[in-house]
Order: structure tokens, then sequence, then C-alpha cells
């Protein structure tokens, strides 16, 4: 009889039964040498003795281990899947993004102006009787007559080439009255116009002005247009009698002088000054329409930012560009100078290496790359047209950039873990119908992500025949790092067993093999903070453990096996009465089992059976499943003459096996394999020749 050399105990304890048969063919016994014997009518042989254990039969088995106890297990262990960084870093995708600035207030082109009135000028404009007193007084020393006048006698200021006409948000049109007149001025009132306009700007009254000083007054022209096209109207100018002679001259002048004060313009034409303009913040929103990580610190990698710098100033922009919160090894990054003309400038922003902060924004404490452009304005002399409006636009694109780490929140995603197969080779060795009752599977993770991971496995068993169980584990939450302990790793395990899924419906199969199949969950609560990181690092990796301890049950397991050619050990058989094969066994396994026996002709045509012969008694367990006491028991197989005669004459070609077994109970209790458990067979052959 052929029989294999078994890895696990049940099919092990069936080769002890299948052995007994084996027996009789391996000691060469013919039975024709009993055809002429006279003397005895009956002959009682000993044939073999067999005495093994558990863990000799499966020692040799890497997946076969045994603890303190003695206790048998199946441990198989593999790597499942190993999740790295880049599974996270390379799906945040930072977005084109642009901000830009206006031109705003810039300082306006000098605007100065004077005008001259003489003396002779304002005594003409005089009553008859005025002008004589005037005229009689010229040259002389005498007392200063009082001048009271009031016309709309309007003087046009000298046009300014500078410009054409400004618009001015914020300043004064500062009107001086210098006073070159022996006596104090009063009282002057003077009206400000605007001839292009044909709009006054405002009037000033200005008092009390004393010989050889200046008076001034402002007009507030903020909000208005101011053309280069100026005029005064002297309204009134009084003066008082001086209170002793002074030297009359009608050459004396008054001089009266507007010029800005605090002036910034948002528009117009004119020659724009070389000047510094306000510093300016920028904020660049990387968000993204489609992700809804909150990003807080980013490190790159290898980084050039390509920017793309669009100016729609009529002059050269001198810039310089500041990231506010990069840092480069914990120093600021260094600031970039740009030469900006009108229309657009290509370039990138060198940030290798570079951390850059981005949760300082007051608005929005998240996602924003904030810069510090300090600009100037480098001037033609040229006549241009300006408007705040005018504006320097900066866009960026960050997609080329490395990422290195990133913390913050990444938001919610998931993706699929590559399917995995494990492959279960030993377990078809077990019989369908046995029932284990205590394995487990464990998942083991090893992460360094920051962040909470759920994992969905669909574990499936699969057989050969194509039958299939899944496993149903529950989801999986790995344990992470804090932020605080960025760099290092949390260990997790994850067990399936009997309570939380259906491994004995799956191993009961039993398996060939496990398909594992995926999907991971990012943050699947939602925001719950700025806490999540991922480096570089950062990996997360699964393995597998099966740790199947032999405890079981086992009802109505059937197992059937076939002899070798037996029709020349069985040829003669047919000369006997009868043949009995005597079994003596001590049984330390906790199972026990009856066996069927038929033979066959060369075809497998059944030509006589001897059924259900009790052939083991299954050893004693204790509360736990170990056997603790052996059990002995006798068994005999008769072949009646009438068998013989069925199966002699050199007809039976092979002898089919078939036991039926159960552990303790009738499989209804629970059982343990131990190594130690000890199997010992003595076989016997007696028989009787026929008469004839």
């Amino acid at each position: 009889m052929n029989y294999k050399s078994t890895k696990y105990l049940l099919t092990a304890i069936v080769a002890f039964i299948v052995i007994i048969g084996s027996s009789c063919k391996k000691s060469n016994l013919n039975l024709d040498k009993y055809s002429n014997l006279k003397i005895k009518p009956e002959v009682l042989m000993p044939l073999a003795q067999i005495s093994t254990n558990a863990w000799d039969l499966l020692k040799n088995t890497d997946s076969i281990r045994q603890d303190g106890d003695g206790l048998i297990r199946f441990v198989v262990s593999d790597s499942l899947t190993t999740i790295g960084a880049d599974s996270i870093l390379k799906k945040i995708n930072l977005p084109v993004t642009n901000a830009q600035f206006k031109l705003g207030e810039i300082e306006i082109p000098d605007n100065s102006k004077q005008s001259f009135k003489t003396l002779g000028r304002l005594v003409s404009t005089l009553s008859d009787t005025a002008q004589m007193v005037f005229i009689t007084s010229q040259g002389k020393d005498t007392i200063f007559p009082v001048i009271d006048r009031s016309s709309t006698d309007t003087t046009h200021l000298p046009k300014p080439t500078n410009y054409e006409f400004l618009k001015i948000s914020k300043g004064y049109l500062v009107v001086t009255v210098e006073n070159g007149f022996p006596v104090e001025i009063s009282n002057m009132i003077i009206t400000i116009r605007d001839n292009f306009a044909n709009t006054d700007l405002g009037t000033v009254n200005i008092l009390n002005i004393l010989p050889g000083a200046m008076g001034k007054d402002s007009i507030n022209i903020a909000g208005k247009t101011l053309n280069n096209d100026f005029s005064y109207t002297l309204n009134n100018i009084k003066t008082i009698e001086s209170p002793n002679p002074v030297r009359v001259d009608s050459n004396d002048i008054i001089t009266i002088g507007v010029f800005g004060n605090g002036m910034k313009c948002v528009g117009g034409k004119g020659i724009i000054p070389s000047q510094s303009i306000e510093k300016q913040y920028l904020s660049f929103d990387l968000s993204s329409s489609k992700d809804d990580y909150k990003i807080r610190n980013i490190l790159f990698g290898t980084a050039n930012l390509a920017y793309t710098a669009e100016s729609k100033f009529a002059e050269t922009f001198n810039l310089d560009i500041t990231f506010k919160d990069a840092t480069v090894g914990g120093t600021p990054l260094a600031t970039t100078n740009m030469t900006l003309p009108t229309g657009i400038k290509s370039g990138n922003f060198d940030l290798s290496n570079t951390n850059i902060f981005m949760g300082a924004d007051p608005v929005k404490d998240y996602n924003i790359l904030r810069l510090d452009v300090s600009s100037s304005i480098n001037s033609s002399g040229n006549m241009v047209d300006f408007d705040s409006s005018d504006f320097v636009k900066i866009s960026l694109d960050p997609a080329g950039a490395e990422i290195k780490y990133v913390d913050g929140y990444l938001g919610e995603r998931s993706w699929s873990l590559a399917n995995e197969t494990i492959s279960f080779p030993d377990l078809q060795q077990f019989a369908k119908g046995i029932t284990l009752t205590n394995p487990k599977m464990t998942i083991k993770v090893k992460n360094s992500f920051g962040l909470p991971i759920q994992v969905d496995l669909k574990l499936v068993a699969k057989n050969n025949a194509g039958a299939s169980v899944d496993v149903q584990p529950d989801s999986m939450v790995f344990g992470y790092p804090l932020l605080a302990q960025a760099g290092t790793s949390v260990s997790s395990s994850f067990s399936i067993d009997k309570s939380n899924s259906k491994i004995v419906e799956a191993l009961a199969l039993p398996p060939t093999q496990f398909e594992v199949q995926g999907t991971a969950y990012l943050n699947k609560e939602g925001f719950k903070g700025y806490t999540n990181f991922v480096g570089d690092y950062s990996q997360i990796s699964l393995g597998f453990e099966a740790d199947v301890p032999l405890s079981l049950t086992a009802q109505d397991v059937t197992i059937s096996d076939t002899s070798q050619d037996v029709s020349g050990t069985l040829n003669g058989v047919e000369k006997f009465d009868f043949l009995e094969l005597k079994i003596k066994t001590e049984n330390g396994f906790p199972m026990d089992g009856t066996m069927d026996l038929h033979f066959v002709d060369a075809n497998y045509n059944i030509l006589d059976s001897v059924v259900n012969t009790t052939l083991i008694a299954s050893g004693i367990p204790d509360v736990t499943g170990k056997v603790i006491t052996a059990t002995e028991n006798s068994s005999t197989f008769v072949l009646s003459n009438s068998i013989l005669q069925n199966i002699g004459f050199g007809k039976c070609k092979y002898i089919l096996f078939k036991v039926k077994l159960n552990t303790y109970q009738n499989g209804s209790v629970p059982v343990s394999v131990h190594a130690q458990n000890r199997l010992f067979i003595s076989l016997a052959f007696r028989g009787k020749l026929s008469g004839n």
C-alpha cells in the first residue's frame, strides 16, 4: 500500500489506521504456504508493532510548532504590503495660485507754483482817490494808508510741464502769502481755480501777515483731479494804516505761492518720480478645489517653483520679494530681487530644502504662503499714463516641487491596497468536516505616518475546488505617532478570531490560499485638528500571521485510501475457513474512528466489504482538550470463508480503506493535539484452514 508522509495530525492518524493494513503486505505474507498444512488447523502469527507520537510525524514541517505545553500549532507569517510616504505626499496636488498688488498711491510730481503782486498793481485797481494818495506818497516816508480791496481779478499761475493731470487721493494745496509791504496785511482771501475743469478747488483766508512774514492756509483736495492749468482770484485784501511813517514803494511785492503738502495720487498722466512704494503683503492660497487638506508646515526637497510676473504699470519696478515664513535649516530664506518692466516675466523661485509655515495668516490659518514685496519705481523721465488699478500679478506653480514633509490636516481620502495572495499549501491536508475551535490570525502594523488610518480588509479563503469563505474581519484603526513624535513608529496588532470573523468557517474548507484586498481610509472621522504629519520617511507595513492551535472538533470525517496491488498476497485465501486480523491499540490521541474495508477488482468493482469495525478508541482529555489518559482497545477484522471465496482466486486487486473519525464524545467536545500524543499498535494474524 502506498502511504504518503502526512503533515497534519488528523491525516496522520488516518495513516496509522491504514498502516495496519499495509503491514500485512510489507511482511510479504504468502498464504499459499499454508495450503499443505495438516498438523495445525489454526495458525496465529504476530505481524508487527507500531509506536509513534504526533511530533514525530509533524516536526519536519516549517509551519508546525509547539508551545511550552506541547500544544501543536500551525503558524504562518507573511508580509502583506507596505504603504510608502509617496502614497500620500504625491497625492498632495498644490494648485497654481496667484496674488497681485495694485499700484495704489504714489508720490506726485512737483507742482509748486508762485505768482507776484506788486503794490503798484494792487493800487491800480483801487478807487481814483486811493490811487491819488498812493501816487503822491510814492517814494516818501509817510503814513501807509489802509487798503481794503475786493475784486474778482484772476491771475494765471505758471503751467507745470511735468504732468497733465493727477487724481489726488490725499493731501492739501498750501497757499502762502509772503508780505513784502511795510505794513501788516490783516486779511487776504484767495480762491484757487482749476481752469481746465472750470471749477474752484477751494478758498483760503489768511489773517494778520506782518511785514516780511509769511502767512499760509491750505485746501484739502483729496478725491479731486488736479490739472496743470491753475489760476487764483484775490477776492479781498486789507492792510492796516501804519502807526509810523514808512517808505511807500509801488515796487514792493507780495508773493503768492501754491504747492502740495502730503499729497498722494492714484492716477493721472505725468512724469512719475523715482520712489519707493509702500511694502505689499501678498497671500497665496494653496487650497485645492478637489482636496480638503489644511497644511500648516511644508518642507520641500527639490523645489523650483515656476512663477509668472505680469506688470500693467508703465514704469519699471524693482521688486524685493521675501517669503515671510520660509526658513532653510532654521535660517530665513534670502530675499529675491527682481526687475520687472511692463509686460510678463517668467522664472523660478528656488525653495529647495525650504520649510514654510502656512498658518500665520490672520484670516486663514492654513494653506497660505505669504510674501512681502518691497518695490520701487525706476522713473524713465517720460510722461506716462498711470492708474491705481495698474497691478503686478505673480502666479506660482508648485506642481514640480518635491514634498519631503507636511503637517496639519491631510483631509479625508481613501485608496486601494495592492491585492495579495497568502499561500496555505499545508492546510489542504486537513479533511473536510474538521473544525478548528480556536484559530487566530493577526494583522501586525508598524506605522510612522502621523495620522489616523482605518483599513477595511477583505480576506477570502479559497480551496482548489473553487469554494471560498469571506472571513469578514473587523475594520482596523492603526495607532500612530503624535506630532511631537515625528520620525518614530507605532506598532499595532489586530486579532482575527472566531469572535469577530468567520475564520473557523474559512479554515474548515480547508483553504489552500487567502486572497487579501483592502481599502485604506485617511481621517475617516474628518477634521480633528492640525495633528497629521507625513515625512518622506513615513511608511506603514502590514504583516500577516496565522496562529492555529490544533484545538478542534471532528465529526463523521471520512478519509479514504487505496492499497497497492494485493492480488498476490490474497491468492490462496479461499482455502481458509476464516482469516482474522487482530489489532490492539493504546491510543493517546483525542479521537476515535471506525473503518470500512472494501475489496475491489481491477476495475474497482466491490467484491465484498467489512464495515463499521471499531478500530481506535479515543484517549480521554481534560477540560482543556489535552489527553490525560490513553485508551486501550482490541479489534478483530473477521474474514469469513464466504468473503475469502469472493476475494480469493486472485480476484481481489485492491483494498479500499474508508475511515470515519470523530473527536472525543462523538465530536461534541473540543480537543487539542499535543506533541506527546502517542499511538501504540500491535497486529496479529489468525487463520483456520478448510477441512478440504
